[in-house]
């Protein structure tokens, strides 16, 4: 049987492990962030999505009034993706490619009918 203090110090070994030969890069690690500004007259809404064409969300919705911003951070997707952004009977996407780093603006105007 094997006791707790050795479970306990294995697994703190592994932890050890795995910062030393990963780096302490997580691959998912914050690469920037994207702010989504609403530029439009009329409050708008906006999700980000899990496949091109925007049918599959991957987030909840997030409404911004005429004027406002948010600040999402960007971890290394390493693919493009896009966000939904509707108004009141519109629905739209905006492309943001994987080569977007550091810290980006966005204007909800951009939005361009989903491919």
């Amino acid at each position: 049987m094997v006791s707790i203090a050795r479970l306990r110090r294995a697994s703190l070994l592994a932890s050890v492990a795995a910062i030393v030969l990963g780096g302490c890069v997580d691959p998912g690690e914050i690469e920037g962030s994207i702010t989504l500004r609403n530029d439009l007259a009329r409050t708008a809404t906006y999700q980000f999505c899990s496949d091109t064409g925007c049918s599959k969300l991957d987030s909840d919705p997030v409404k911004l009034a005429p004027g406002a911003h948010e600040v999402e951070n960007l971890g290394d997707a390493g693919a493009d993706f896009q966000v939904l952004v509707k108004g009141d009977a519109t629905r739209r996407c905006v492309d943001v490619p994987n080569t977007t780093r550091g810290d980006v603006t966005i204007k909800l105007s951009s939005a361009k009918p989903c491919r």
